[in-house]
C-alpha cells in the first residue's frame, strides 16, 4: 500500500504538471529566519524553548486560475529547540541542552491572491527529509541522534504574504506557520531519556523575489 505522505505529494505534483500546460509560471527565491520548537511529550523536569535558524529555498508557481497558484518549493531548513531543565537550588529553569536538526523541505502549497495581486494567502503540506540531527548537553560534544529519528517529516503549513512590484521583478515578504503532523520518533529514544516523542513546529519570516517565466498571452503583470 502506498504511504499516505507519498500519495498526498503525488496527487499535488500531478495537479501541478497537468496545470502547467495552460498556466502562468513564475520562479522565485526566498530566505529568512526560522523560529522553531518542539511539542508533545516533555522530558522530566524540563520544557522546550524555541531557537532561531536559517531557511532558504527556490520555488515554481503554476497558476491554475488568475488568482490561484500551486507552488512547488524546495528549501534548506535549520530547526530544533533548546531544553530548559529544573535544577535543584536554581531560582529558574536552566538552559543546558540544544537539539539541532537540518532538513531538506519540499512544501507544496496553494497560493490565493487578492484582486490586486499584492496580498496573498498560502496553505498546504510540507514534506521534510532529515539531513542531520544532534543533541548538545552543556559543554559536552555533540551527540549524533540521526539514526534514532524518523528520516521523513510531514507538516501542515499556512501563511500570508505581500508583494512589491518593481520594473523587472517582484519582491515579497511572507509570514508562515508550520505544525508537524507526525512524531519524530515512534517511541522515546531509549538511550536519550531527555528526548521523548515530539513533533516539529515553526514560524518563519521570509523575504524573496519572483520573476514571471511564462504567461499564456505573453504579457507580464509587472507594473
Amino acid at each position: 500500500m502506498q504511504h499516505p505522505k507519498r500519495r498526498i505529494l503525488f496527487t499535488l505534483l500531478l495537479l501541478c504538471t497537468a496545470s502547467s500546460v495552460f498556466a502562468q509560471i513564475k520562479i522565485g527565491a526566498l530566505g529568512g529566519l526560522n523560529s522553531t520548537n518542539l511539542f508533545g511529550d516533555t522530558p522530566k523536569d524540563a520544557k522546550y524553548q524555541g531557537k532561531i535558524g536559517i531557511y532558504s529555498g527556490l520555488y515554481f508557481d503554476f497558476y491554475v486560475h488568475k488568482n490561484v497558484a500551486i507552488s512547488v518549493q524546495t528549501a534548506f531548513s535549520q530547526e530544533g529547540a533548546k531544553l530548559l531543565y529544573n535544577v535543584p537550588g536554581a531560582p529558574q529553569l536552566v538552559d543546558s541542552g540544544t537539539v539541532n536538526f537540518q532538513y531538506i523541505r519540499i512544501p507544496v502549497l496553494a497560493k490565493i491572491n487578492a484582486n490586486n495581486n499584492r496580498f496573498y494567502a498560502l496553505a498546504g503540506f510540507d514534506f521534510g527529509i532529515l539531513n542531520s540531527a544532534s543533541f548538545k548537553l552543556n559543554n559536552q560534544p555533540d551527540e549524533d541522534i540521526h539514526e534514532s529519528l524518523s528520516k521523513n517529516d510531514l507538516s501542515f503549513q499556512t501563511g500570508i504574504g505581500y508583494r512589491w512590484y518593481l520594473k523587472n521583478l517582484v519582491l515579497f515578504l511572507e509570514g508562515r506557520y508550520t505544525i508537524g503532523l507526525e512524531n519524530l520518533t515512534h517511541e522515546p529514544v531509549e538511550d536519550i531519556n531527555y528526548f521523548p516523542r515530539v513533533k516539529n513546529s515553526s514560524f518563519k519570516i521570509l523575504f524573496g523575489l519572483e520573476i514571471p517565466l511564462w504567461t499564456p498571452n505573453g504579457k507580464s503583470e509587472l507594473n
